[in-house]
């Protein structure tokens, strides 16, 4: 998982406008929010041109979905809190817009342990008694068990193995331990086809930083130092896990020249 600026989204000119008409007619009961969402959807290419076109949650690029906006708050119903209406009012709030891939949003079986996996409506609290039911409440009071790609300090909570299957970070520290087991779980990141393609980056980089190694040449060095600069550039798919297994390297001269100029 990357961090995604979600501050550098643009909207239109009369997007505003267009959801304060929108927030009357379901106030006056005229109309319901999923009436009206075509509001968010109409964002969904701005928001992929943040993360390069890939999914917020897993860095994956268009390959297991075409791409959805999810309510990082779910804006209808809430799985942990049944009397919950969902929160309504961020229902149009870009803040709380994620592009997410169908398997991260949505609930659905993984076929590899039959567990229903995916974030649907659930949003999981450390403090279920701190939870906002209006917008009256101070949201800053809940702390999501949910790790947010748009908090500068917990995308990197959620690491990796070599062979491409997440696991957290931090398992001594409670908090960032719960955040990522609950995260990789409710993201769906323990997928089967995503671990395969991140065992194969893992490979390549291993063979590329091999070959630099042993290069006769700067001829060859540079090639692979180039194929190497494409795995961990932000568009890449799965370039945060691709960091981290070039990582290990770092000792070796090229692969820091790589990580200071990248």
């Amino acid at each position: 998982m990357r961090y995604i600026n979600n501050r550098l989204l643009i909207t239109k000119t009369d997007w505003n406008e267009r959801v304060n008409e929108a927030k009357s007619k379901i106030a006056c009961g005229e109309k319901v929010i999923n009436d009206f969402s075509g509001l968010w959807t109409e964002l969904k290419d701005d928001l992929k041109v943040l993360s390069s076109n890939k999914c917020w949650y897993c860095e994956s690029s268009d390959i297991r979905s075409d791409g959805a906006i999810d309510h990082y708050r779910p804006k209808n119903k809430v799985h942990e809190a049944k009397e919950h209406n969902g929160y309504h009012w961020l229902a149009f709030d870009k803040d709380n817009f994620r592009f997410s891939c169908t398997f991260c949003n949505s609930r659905r079986t993984n076929k590899e342990n039959d567990r229903i996996e995916g974030k649907g409506d659930y949003f999981p609290l450390e403090d279920e008694s701190k939870r906002c039911y209006s917008k009256d409440d101070n949201i800053n009071d809940e702390n999501p068990l949910l790790i947010d790609p748009c908090d500068a300090l917990e995308p990197g909570w959620i690491d990796f193995r070599g062979d491409g299957v997440p696991i957290p970070r931090y398992p001594k520290d409670d908090i960032k331990n719960r955040k990522a087991k609950t995260s990789i779980e409710l993201y769906h990141l323990d997928h089967e086809e995503q671990n395969e393609n991140r065992r194969q980056i893992a490979i390549d980089i291993e063979n590329w930083v091999k070959e630099a190694v042993e290069a006769e040449s700067e001829t060859i060095r540079a090639n692979r130092c180039r194929d190497i600069r494409a795995r961990i550039q932000a568009n890449a798919p799965y370039s945060s896990f691709a960091k981290r297994v070039l990582a290990n390297h770092r000792d070796k001269d090229f692969v820091e020249d790589i990580f200071v100029t990248m």
